[in-house]
Order: C-alpha cells, then structure tokens, then sequence
C-alpha cells in the first residue's frame, strides 16, 4: 500500500510562488526609487530669482545686487600689472634689465671676433703672418670666445632669475588681493559663477600672468639689444 504525499508539494509551491512574489515587488519599489533620484540627478539646479522666490526687493536693492554678480569685464594695459610691484621689485627688475642687455650684446660682439679669426686664418694661408703670429692671434682669440661663453651664461642666468623671482613676488600680491576682493563678494555671486570658475582665476590665469612679466621679459629684451645692435652694425 502506497502513501500520497500531495498536500505537502502544494504546500511547498505555494510558498515559493508567494516568496516570488514578494521579492518582485520589492524589485519593483526598488526600481521606482532608482528612477525618482535618476530624475533628481537630471534635474538641473536653478537659482531662484526675484520673481520665483517670492521675495520682493525695491528698485534700488535690486540693482544693487545685479551691480555686485554681473562682472564687466574690461581690458587693462600690460604696464598695469607691475602696479602691484613695491621698490624693491623695481631694483630687482633693474638688474635684471641690465644683465638682459648685457647678454643681448654678447651675443653680436662674438660674430665680430668671429670675423677677426677668420680674418687671420686667411692671412696665415696668404703666407701674410708668420705661424708663431698667427698661434699667438689664435690662443688670444680662442680665450675670448670663453669669456664671451662664461659673460652670456652668467648674463643670461641673473637676468632671467631677477624676473622670475620678481614675477612671483608680484604675482603672489595679485593673488592675495583678488582672493580678499572675491570674500567680500554676495553670496549670489558664487550661485552664478560657481567655485570652478573661481579657481581657475587664481590658478591658471593668474600662472598666465606670471609667465608674462617673468622670463619672457628677460628674453624680450635679449631680443631687442641684438636686433638693435644688429641695425647698427649695418
């Protein structure tokens, strides 16, 4: 004689099907959750205005603020930028002036010695001076070409150290001031423009400034001494 155990399997199905069931619905809330804050995420962020707020400011108030988070941008000469440069500063560019062209000089003065020695190789092949004259020439010269060498190295090196220290010197002055100007600033201002924005000011466009009153300073001149030399000379 068989037993039938029929009860006990529907039994167990029945409690699968409703475990089933229940794990998708939990599926289901957890899936209408992730779409809600999906859509939050999408959602861009406005800043309420006077209108949409409710709060109502006067005329003068409201001018006020959009005075304070609408920035006029304006273009400023290159001389105002060594506005924040004290004494000190100026002595430093100075020297660094002067070493500048100093080492703008060596450079053409080196051509004209050049000349002179190719001047007395061909004298030496004419048979025009005898060999102990020329070596004499020769040694002479060569011993200029190294001071000419050691005064453009040294020139070069304090004329572009002066305007690199002083480019951060007043680089530093234009940083400190534009953080304190952006502190005292309405709170509105950072709604509109951001953090980012800020940042960038004071990192990579003030990085700009100083590459541009620094050692390409230093170079210009260097520059500009050869190429006058250069008119000169002919």
């Amino acid at each position: 004689m068989t037993e039938s155990y029929e009860f006990p399997r529907v039994s167990i199905e029945v409690t699968f099907f409703s475990c089933r069931e229940k794990n998708l619905e939990i599926l289901s809330s957890l899936k209408d959750i992730l779409n809600i804050n999906l859509k939050m995420i999408d959602n861009k962020i406005t800043v309420p205005t006077n209108e949409s707020s409710g709060i109502k400011f006067d005329s003068a108030e409201d001018q006020v603020l959009k005075d304070q988070i609408n920035v006029i941008e304006r273009k400023e000469s290159y001389i105002t930028l060594y506005q924040f440069a004290t004494k000190f500063d100026w002595i430093i560019m100075l020297i660094g002036l002067v070493f500048s062209v100093a080492a703008g000089t060596a450079m053409p003065a080196i051509s004209i010695f050049l000349g002179i020695t190719i001047d007395y190789y061909t004298r030496f092949q004419t048979n025009s001076i005898s060999i102990s004259e020329f070596s004499e020439e020769v040694n002479y010269l060569s011993l200029v070409f190294v001071y000419f060498a050691i005064t453009i190295f040294v020139a070069t090196y304090i004329s572009i150290a002066t305007w690199v220290y002083t480019g951060e010197r007043i680089t530093r002055q234009i940083r400190e001031r534009y953080f304190r100007a952006v502190l005292r600033q309405n709170i509105a201002y950072f709604d509109k423009y951001g953090t980012g924005d800020v940042t960038t000011r004071i990192t990579s466009d003030i990085n700009l400034i100083q590459d541009g009153i620094s050692e390409k300073v230093s170079l210009a001149f260097q520059f500009k001494t050869r190429i006058i030399i250069f008119i000169l000379k002919y």
